[in-house]
């Protein structure tokens, strides 16, 4: 670590030198024939993914099917592509995050508790139905009660099960702070519910005569992705890639990951339109309407340089620069 004292070409020489062999580091991780290995994973993954390849879907139930509620969990599949690193770095701790994630668990965890019949409950009354709004938006006119529009936000703390928590609580840990960061902890929270507002109103305009329940944070946390991938397009992020038995570790650009996953979920929503066996029990237009919004919105929340004080070149993470670029 380089002294305070000494000068200036001495602390620019650390700085490379500590830089450089961050850079090393991660190549070594990476292995030697990193494009080819790009190249090869991504297109394994356009071929055989069927299911959105950085955040689980967002789970749809339609009745408890058993005794607990890992049997009401709709079908879904493995991930293909798992993000591990980005390189973006964080000044400040991240607060909300934190907190959406625990109350994200602590609900949950009272789901778990609850019997059949007090989930199905659960489950009518705070996940997202949207054929109860469908007399609302033919005519503008219904009897609902406010409290009928709940939904639309409660529906981002429920889950599934254990592994939709989980790939939905790791998404948003991986990606969320680096967004916080830059938005400020109050603007973050207000995006995070306008993006999850933005997925469940998504879902009920391409959905409108469905009668089965929506749930899931992942359009909220798609909304983060997109606003990750306006940000910083360039960033690096290391994902894992099972091949077989066999683990890869992947070093590829941010708009590549997030654009791949977003145009899997533009396809299956086109295809959900024009075949809607296909769709089957994942709520794509969720996933696209979130991403859309935290694209657009995004930016607009960005703290301005007199309340966030700009990034040194030498403050990035990795020996890479503060926007997670090489």
């Amino acid at each position: 670590m380089c002294s305070a004292l000494v000068d200036s070409r001495q602390a620019q020489s650390c700085r490379m030198t500590r830089r450089g062999s961050d850079r090393l580091d991660l190549r070594q991780l990476i292995g030697p024939a990193r494009r080819s290995i790009v190249v090869a994973a991504l297109t394994a993954v356009i071929v055989s993914a069927r299911r959105p390849c950085a955040i689980e879907e967002t789970i749809v139930l339609a009745t408890a099917r058993g005794p607990r509620s890992r049997n009401m969990i709709a079908r879904s599949e493995e991930t293909q592509m798992i993000p591990i690193r980005n390189a973006v770095p964080s000044r400040y701790p991240p607060v909300i995050t934190w907190m959406l994630i625990a109350a994200n668990c602590l609900v949950f965890i009272f789901q778990d508790s609850l019997s059949p019949s007090e989930l199905v409950l659960l489950v009518r009354q705070f996940a997202l139905i949207p054929a109860l709004y469908s007399d609302f938006l033919a005519s503008g006119e219904t009897d609902l009660a406010a409290s009928d529009f709940l939904p639309f936000f409660t529906m981002m703390f429920l889950h599934g099960g254990w592994l939709h928590l989980i790939l939905n609580m790791w998404t948003l840990w991986l990606f969320g702070p680096s967004i916080e960061d830059r938005l400020g902890h109050g603007r973050y929270l207000a995006f995070y519910l306008v993006c999850g507002l933005a997925a469940s109103l998504a879902h009920v305009l391409f959905n409108p005569v469905s009668i089965v329940p929506a749930l899931g944070a992942s359009g909220a946390i798609a909304g983060i992705l997109g606003c990750f991938m306006r940000l910083f397009p360039l960033a690096r992020i290391v994902v894992i890639v099972p091949i077989l038995f066999i683990p890869l570790f992947v070093e590829v650009h941010a708009f590549v990951f997030i654009g791949l996953w977003f145009l899997l979920q533009l396809f299956q929503s086109t295809m959900g339109l024009l075949l809607p066996s296909s769709s089957g029990d994942v709520a794509w237009w969720a996933h696209v309407g979130g991403f859309l919004a935290g694209f657009a919105l995004g930016p607009l929340l960005v703290r301005s340089r007199q309340r966030y004080r700009v990034y040194y070149p030498d403050e990035g993470m990795f020996g890479f620069d503060p926007e997670g670029r090489m």
